[in-house]
């Protein structure tokens, strides 16, 4: 049969005589519950607990969680409202595993090339401030070495955009000195690969050597 624990009331302590540290933790207590002089006030909402709203209301991040251990145990902290099936997340860059699977199928399938230009498939997309989509190779928007800039730089990654509005803002920013051929050093740009999501929806109608 289970009962239910409850503890006892502490075993009685030999008492000893007050050395000079114990004397010293009394004050030293007191300062640390608000009794301090000079008009200290101990803070009534611990630094993570203020923390934690502000990555979601200045920080842009869809949802915070936060995880404290401490000796005496693990505490719940009360939270907004939950998280809901209908609410929706920002994919982000996972995304992009995606697109180069379907593209490098499409390449197998010889529906497309990897050497096949942005203008190939999406004629006048990329063009402005020094941008050329028929410089632009499918595989320079893999490989992050197209020279387009990366329009979460300019939304923080809070602004939806549809893929056409990503490189419509990527091509407000010049093409760098640099990149007058394509980069040989990968670059992180979203942008490139809001422009590689339209040739793995409309492909060519006559197929073509894959690389």
């Amino acid at each position: 049969m289970m009962g239910r624990y409850t503890e006892g009331p502490p075993m009685p302590k030999p008492r000893t005589a007050r050395t000079p540290r114990t004397l010293l933790a009394i004050p030293v207590s007191l300062a640390l519950l608000g009794f301090a002089p000079g008009g200290f006030q101990a803070p009534t909402t611990p630094a993570t607990d203020a923390l934690l709203p502000l990555l979601v209301t200045r920080g842009g991040a869809p949802a915070a969680a936060l995880l404290a251990r401490e000796e005496s145990g693990i505490r719940f902290a009360r939270a907004g409202r939950g998280i809901d099936r209908a609410d929706h997340f920002r994919a982000g860059s996972i995304t992009k595993t995606f697109i180069a699977t379907v593209v490098l199928q499409l390449a197998a399938e010889h529906r497309l090339s990897l050497s096949d230009s942005v203008e190939d498939h999406l004629p006048g997309l990329v063009r402005g401030a020094g941008h050329d989509g028929r410089a632009v190779t499918l595989r320079a928007l893999l490989t992050h070495t197209s020279g387009l800039a990366d329009f979460t730089a300019d939304t923080a990654g809070t602004v939806p955009v549809t893929p056409l509005q990503a490189v419509r803002i990527a091509l407000t920013h010049p093409r760098p000195t640099a990149a007058a051929s394509p980069t040989p050093t990968p670059t992180t740009s979203c942008s490139a690969w809001s422009s590689s999501r339209s040739p793995a929806t409309r492909t060519p109608s006559r197929p073509s050597a894959a690389s």
